[in-house]
C-alpha cells in the first residue's frame, strides 16, 4: 500500500467517524422526503427512537425541519428529521414523535382549505369535549392534520354530513337498530378556523366531539329545549351604567328537531334595553329551515345580514333582513326584506 493511499483511506475513516459522532446523514444515506413545521412549543430530537435516548437538539414551534423517513416503534409514530445548524455549526439528525410535527404538504392544504372561507363570518365558537383528530376532510378515514387536546377552542364556519358504515364488530352503541338491514350512518363535520397563534389555519373536527359555546347572555336567552347554533352581534346599546352591550342576533334549534338538512329553525334577535336593565325581544320568526352561513358587513353596527332560507323543495333562497335603528327612541328592530312578485306579463290586446 502506497504512502498516498494510506492517507487518503485514513482521511475516509476520519469522515465517516465526523459524521457519525455529529449524528450527519452518511453519504448515500435518507434523504429529504417532505419538510415539516415544529407544531408544539419545545421538543426534544433524540439519537433514536429507544425508550432511554440522548437528546441531540431543541427545537421549537414553527421551527422549519426536513423530513427524511417515517417510522412506527411499538405503536409511535416517530419522524427522522434534519436540525439546520446555527451560527455556522452543523446540521444534526434525530427523532421526533409525529404528533409534535406537520408536514409541509399538509399545511398547504390546510391553508388552501381557508383560503376560499376567509370572508365568511364566524357562525358559532366551540372547544372540544375530548381529544379529536383534525382532519383535511370531512370523514373518519380522510388525512389527519394533528391530534388536537380536549378543551381547544375555535370558530366554527360550516358543517357538512358523510356516510358511515359501523364494521361488522360494532358495538351495540353503533349497531343498527333489530330488523333494520341498512347500517348507513351519518356523522356530522364542522370545518374550523384557528386563531393567528396556530401553525394551521384551518381543519375538520367530528361533530360529535365538539360543544357549541355561545356567549354569557344567549344560552339562558334561547330557552330550554332549544340551543344556539349561530350567531352575530349587531350593534351595541349602552346600558344605564355607561358600559357598552352587545346586540345579537341568534339562530337556534329545538332539541327535538330530527330535520339534518337544517342547522336552525328559528330566528331570534335581542337588544338591550334599558328600560329593564336586560335583553329584550326584538324579533322572533319561527318555523323556518335555514343552514350556514349568516352573513353580514364587518363592523361595529351592521345595517343588515343575510341568511339561507331552505324552500319546500329544499332549494337555498338568500333572505335579507334590515336592521333599523329608530331616531326618536334609538331602538333596534329588525325588518325582513321582501321580494316583490315580478309582474305578470300583461295580456295581448283582443283583436277588434
Amino acid at each position: 500500500m502506497s504512502y498516498r493511499r494510506f492517507w487518503l483511506q485514513g482521511f475516509v475513516v476520519l469522515c465517516l467517524g465526523l459524521q457519525l459522532a455529529c449524528n450527519l446523514p452518511l453519504p448515500g444515506g435518507d434523504k429529504k422526503i417532505d419538510d415539516g413545521v415544529i407544531l408544539s412549543e419545545k421538543v426534544d430530537v433524540l439519537n433514536s427512537t429507544a425508550l432511554v435516548a440522548a437528546k441531540v437538539a431543541q427545537v421549537k414551534k414553527g421551527d422549519k425541519l426536513e423530513i427524511l423517513k417515517r417510522l412506527s416503534v411499538n405503536g409511535v409514530e416517530y419522524v427522522k428529521v434534519t436540525v439546520p445548524g446555527e451560527k455556522g455549526t452543523e446540521a444534526k439528525v434525530g427523532w421526533v414523535e409525529s404528533r409534535h410535527i406537520i408536514s409541509q404538504k399538509i399545511l398547504t392544504q390546510c391553508e388552501e382549505l381557508a383560503a376560499p372561507e376567509k370572508d365568511t363570518p364566524t357562525q358559532a365558537t366551540g372547544r372540544l369535549l375530548k381529544q379529536t383528530n383534525l382532519r383535511i376532510k370531512p370523514g373518519r378515514d380522510t388525512e389527519v392534520v394533528a391530534q388536537l387536546k380536549a378543551g381547544t377552542t375555535f370558530d366554527i364556519v360550516k358543517r357538512e354530513r358523510t356516510e358511515y358504515k359501523p364494521p361488522a364488530s360494532a358495538t351495540a352503541e353503533n349497531a343498527p337498530p333489530a330488523g333494520e338491514g341498512d347500517t348507513t350512518r351519518y356523522d356530522d363535520w364542522f370545518l374550523v378556523r384557528f386563531g393567528s397563534d396556530s401553525i394551521f389555519p384551518a381543519g375538520w373536527l367530528y361533530g360529535g366531539s365538539i360543544e357549541i359555546t355561545p356567549p354569557e347572555p344567549l344560552s339562558s336567552l334561547v330557552g330550554p329545549g332549544r340551543h344556539a347554533t349561530a350567531w352575530a352581534v349587531i350593534g351595541e346599546t349602552v346600558d344605564n351604567e355607561g358600559t357598552k352591550q352587545k346586540n345579537y342576533v341568534v339562530l337556534d334549534k329545538s332539541n327535538y328537531n330530527r330535520d339534518d338538512l337544517i342547522e336552525f329553525d328559528r330566528i331570534y334577535a335581542v337588544a338591550w334595553d334599558s328600560a329593564t336593565n336586560g335583553y329584550g325581544s326584538i324579533y322572533i320568526e319561527s318555523n323556518v329551515r335555514g343552514t350556514y352561513p349568516i352573513r353580514y358587513p364587518q363592523g361595529t353596527n351592521p345595517t343588515e345580514f343575510t341568511l339561507l332560507l331552505l324552500d319546500k323543495a329544499n332549494q337555498s333562497k338568500p333572505t335579507k333582513y334590515e336592521i333599523i335603528k329608530g331616531a326618536a327612541d334609538g331602538k333596534t328592530r329588525i325588518v325582513k326584506f321582501v321580494e316583490k312578485p315580478a309582474p305578470k306579463p300583461a295580456k295581448p290586446a283582443k283583436k277588434k
